[in-house]
């Protein structure tokens, strides 16, 4: 068999086998890898939570901001650390919330609200679980940050899908 026949092969094989073990017959391919995404980020926000994930934020600061703003404009002030670090947050929690609303949309479940009670639970998560990380230490200003991000991402989905 040659490998175009043995592709097909798999793929038919892949196919019957996902219509025969799936448990909502509406539950295709592209719902899948739209799920996958989603766990993806969900994983990127939690593993932002490591020591590993502060170290190489400190160093991308440092080397990016402080240093160009030093031969610039000597030392920066602090708020722009905070206001660095603060829009690391935004960002990560408005992709996720944009992403959980997508993918609410696509599986049928039109409801946004879900999508945020989902966001606002991981926001919750996510810094609770830094409780358990030696040298980091959970904030509610951040879960309120991470919660103002997913919002912002959920209306901006739903904004987006307007006709």
């Amino acid at each position: 068999m040659g490998q175009i026949g043995a592709a097909s092969l798999i793929n038919a094989q892949g196919d019957k086998f996902a219509k025969s073990h799936s448990s909502r017959p509406d539950f295709d391919g592209a719902k899948a890898r739209w799920l996958a995404v989603v766990v993806a980020w969900i994983t990127i926000v939690f593993l932002s939570s490591s020591n590993l994930a502060a170290k190489i934020a400190d160093s991308v600061f440092y080397y990016v901001v402080v240093r160009g703003i030093e031969t610039t404009w000597g030392h920066p002030p602090s708020w722009l650390r905070f206001g660095a670090e603060k829009g690391v947050h935004i960002f990560l929690f408005l992709v996720l919330g944009f992403l959980l609303v997508s993918y609410c949309q696509k599986t049928g479940h039109p409801r946004a609200g879900y999508a945020v009670a989902a966001g606002v639970l991981i926001a919750m998560s996510s810094e609770a679980l830094q409780a358990l990380v030696p040298g980091r230490d959970p904030n509610m200003r951040d879960v309120v940050i991470n919660c103002t991000g997913v919002s912002i991402g959920a209306v901006a989905c739903v904004w987006r899908a307007q006709p």
